[in-house]
Order: C-alpha cells, then structure tokens, then sequence
C-alpha cells in the first residue's frame, strides 16, 4: 500500500442487525485501458470524526479487494 488514490466521502448510515451486506460509495474513474484492481481498507466515523477501521474475528484490520473498469 504504497500510495493511496484519496478518501472516499463518508455518510452515516444506520445498519440494521443481522444485515450482511452494505452498498458503499461509488469510485468513479477517468482513464482509459483495463480493468485495475484496488485494495479498501473498511473504517467508521464516530460522533467526533474520529476515524476507527472495522476489524475481523482474529483483531486484524478488515480490507476489501475490488475492481475498477473503465
């Protein structure tokens, strides 16, 4: 992870219990050629904007791989 391409913006959203998946922001991007793959690395925003990332079962950050195609 040695560069990060920004932030996308963060809205609060309320998650019901027991829901298993969440729609997140939309990545909008302006090149041309294939598909290039990303690396997200999943946090919320308490009441303060304190920044605190999700964590999985074993206490390590929870990170999502997704692509993007132009």
């Amino acid at each position: 992870m040695s560069k990060s391409v920004g932030i996308s913006s963060c809205q609060r959203v309320q998650i019901p219990v027991g829901k298993g998946v969440l729609v997140g922001a939309l990545w909008n991007r302006q090149r041309i050629g294939s598909c290039t793959p990303y690396l997200a690395k999943a946090i919320c925003r308490d009441q303060a904007q304190a920044r605190f990332p999700y964590l999985q079962s074993d206490g390590r950050d929870y990170w999502l791989n997704f692509t993007v195609c132009p």
